[in-house]
């Protein structure tokens, strides 16, 4: 009997790639356990995103220790994908591979390497300050008596006048540094159909930089697709919520205020919801405009275009802050859309004015929505910023402003805010503020101008990265609605507090990940 042919296997599937790492032959067929890691970290990622607004926003310790529970399980992966790569000499294909498999030590510091080693450095720096803080307090604050108990310290070392709180924050920050690097590790990775693509097969066109719009990897696709669907259902909640007039969180438990107008979805405070739902809506907008501009010229089919479904989502989700009655979120919203429509304007200018029109229309509809369902309350609440001295915050900033200055160098510590605040009222009737409202400036009073520093040179390194070649080829069009999700929180954290909310900071921190992932152009060596 004959035996049946099989087509030859590819030598990179069975024998390795003719590169070296170290001396030694690497192979690339996937190892078994390395494959098992990358499902449970793609599991556990898409888990962290999607529970953690609905866990009430993650504003309690309980849902804080939940996802933290989720980070260190990606650090842990990490850590166990680095150990098989060592131990097999396995070199995963990734789409910043020209750096990461050169020949030479110098080859790969010409590429992008050391904004990674400078990131990796960095939050180091800031998780040790944080534990140092903690470990060398100077006080621990007793919220049942309202005292503090001092204890000894070294005093030219980083200390905290609240330690429980301190070292809490620490253990977290510990779960977001593993959360950050697990999913930068992650969308960095090819999938099994972008290491073999098939030639004529939709959407797997090569990610170069030759292309007018680069194609979003899969990856990076599923991830926003992840965030924007969870993004509209949300949305839809809130809304649905807001019109019901509960003061019950999901219709489940009272909010915080008990006040169904200062709540909005999962969050007892609408600025909260606000800050989340400006950081989506650019996301799925982006997502929208890189899938329709791949799928212009190609032929159309029932079924074949689901990024249509983006539309409505983005409306849902850029209407929701407006809906929610926050004077800044609502505010931010409107100047976001209208920095996304320049954008998408300016990139369409020489496609015709139907084309035009409809992008004009469907901003239009995004903005006409929130107003019919939110004006009517939010104008009142814009008239009253001036009379209300925006909610009594000039008073707040005053005395925050005299403890940046007793706590100069270090900060009274990470997350001691509301312990010490009460020690600068004026009155001992103020309120005793348990948040700034003011994130640049809580992040002086509490982190010093050392960490200060930290914080603002990672940011400038997430926002930069795009212009340094390496990594993910993207359109600017893609990337600049990024930076416009990214400085909607960043602007109004000027003004409010969206980065002391667990579930928004993570969310900011994902966009920020994918930030510092992608670029203008691919890196290769050159010969």
């Amino acid at each position: 009997m004959q035996e049946e042919a099989h087509p030859p296997v590819p030598q990179s599937e069975t024998e390795g790639e003719t590169g070296r790492r170290g001396g030694r032959r690497s192979r690339s067929r996937t190892p078994v356990g390395y494959q098992v890691c990358e499902r449970i970290t793609e599991f556990l990622i898409y888990g962290s995103i999607v529970a953690g607004p609905w866990l009430y926003g993650a504003t309690e310790p309980w849902a804080v220790w939940i996802l933290n529970g989720a980070g260190y399980l990606i650090g842990g992966l990490l850590a166990a994908k680095r150990i098989i790569r060592v131990r097999t000499d396995y070199v995963p294909p990734r789409w910043e591979s020209g750096g990461d498999q050169a020949d030479t030590f110098l080859a790969q510091w010409k590429g992008p390497h050391w904004l990674t080693f400078t990131m990796a450095l960095l939050t180091v720096l800031i998780v040790a300050f944080t534990f140092v803080s903690g470990v060398n307090a100077r006080a621990t604050f007793n919220v049942d008596e309202q005292r503090f108990d001092y204890h000894n310290y070294i005093s030219w070392l980083p200390h905290s006048y609240d330690k429980a709180h301190t070292l809490f924050l620490a253990w977290s920050y510990v779960a977001l540094a593993f959360y950050f690097w697990g999913l930068r590790d992650w969308l960095l990775g090819k999938t099994m159909r972008e290491r073999h693509p098939r030639s004529g097969e939709p959407g797997e066109e090569e990610n170069t930089n030759e292309m007018e719009t680069p194609g979003l990897p899969g990856r990076l696709r599923q991830l926003l697709w992840v965030i924007s669907i969870n993004g509209a259902v949300l949305a839809v909640e809130a809304i649905l919520q807001r019109m019901d007039g509960t003061n019950k969180l999901l219709w489940t438990r009272e909010s915080y205020w008990g006040d169904s107008e200062s709540m909005f979805g999962p969050y007892s405070y609408r600025g909260n919801a606000a800050d989340l739902f400006n950081l989506i809506w650019p996301v799925t907008l982006g997502l929208w405009w890189n899938q329709r501009q791949k799928r212009r010229g190609t032929a159309g089919r029932v079924g074949g275009s689901p990024h249509t479904l983006l539309i409505p989502c983005s409306m849902l989700i850029a209407a929701a802050p407006i809906i929610s009655t926050s004077r800044g979120g609502a505010l931010i919203a409107v100047a976001g859309m209208g920095v996304c429509l320049a954008t998408m304007l300016l990139s369409q200018r020489r496609s015709t004015w139907l084309s035009r029109t409809g992008i004009i229309l469907m901003f239009a509809a995004m903005a006409g929505l929130g107003g019919y369902l939110g004006w009517d309350k939010l104008v009142p609440r814009l008239k009253d910023i001036k009379m209300d001295n925006w909610s009594g915050r000039t008073e707040i900033y005053h005395n925050s402003e005299q403890m940046a200055q007793d706590f100069p160098l270090y900060g009274s510590g990470p997350g001691s805010f509301a312990a010490i605040y009460q020690l600068y009222r004026n009155d001992p009737n103020e309120v005793w503020q348990a948040y700034l409202h003011d994130d640049w400036l809580e992040t002086r009073v509490t982190f010093g101008q050392f960490g200060f520093t930290i914080v603002v040179l990672m940011m400038g390194l997430v926002l930069a990265r795009w212009f340094i070649s390496g990594g993910i080829a993207v359109s600017w069009h893609f990337v600049s609605v990024l930076w416009v999700a990214v400085s909607s929180c960043l602007i109004h954290a000027k003004f409010d507090f969206p980065l002391q909310v667990y579930s928004v900071l993570q969310l900011f921190l994902t966009l920020c990940c994918i930030l510092f992932c992608v670029s203008r152009r691919a890196w290769t060596i050159s010969p």
